[in-house]
């Protein structure tokens, strides 16, 4: 015994079987570019730029003044990059275990990479900064 279905039947089931696999489409890629969990800093990861109308070696000089203040692990003036150490920047503690002995706390720390390129802007010498915060 076979079983044949009515047209009356297939062409509306065919229509709710389009009509779910667009709704699932358009809600499965509505957000796809948005992260699964949210990484704390990761808004801040910027690269800031300007041009200086200035030389090269006035635009370093410049810059180990702003930040003479921290230690550098990289300064290659050739090669035209600047980073800090890693500083610490936690304004208040975040106690991550209660009942230990010894004091453990969430802490969280930054560095600066500062890039330079040398170059010509509107005919004078000028000088890119780069800077990147890392976190």
């Amino acid at each position: 015994m076979t079983f044949r279905f009515s047209r009356r039947f297939v062409k509306p089931f065919s229509n709710a079987i389009r009509f779910a696999v667009l709704v699932a489409f358009l809600l499965g890629t509505g957000c796809g570019s948005e992260p699964l969990f949210h990484a704390p800093g990761s808004e801040l990861e910027h690269i800031y730029s300007r041009i200086y109308l200035t030389d090269y070696n006035t635009a370093w000089q410049a810059t180990l003044e702003a930040l003479k203040r921290f230690e550098k692990t990289v300064q290659n003036r050739q090669g035209g990059t600047m980073q800090t150490a890693w500083i610490d920047n936690t304004a208040e503690k975040n106690f991550t275990d209660s009942f230990g002995g010894d004091t453990t706390y969430l802490t969280a720390r930054y560095r600066l990479k500062v890039n330079f390129a040398p170059g010509n802007y509107n005919g004078k010498t000028s000088v890119k900064v780069s800077i990147l915060k890392d976190q």
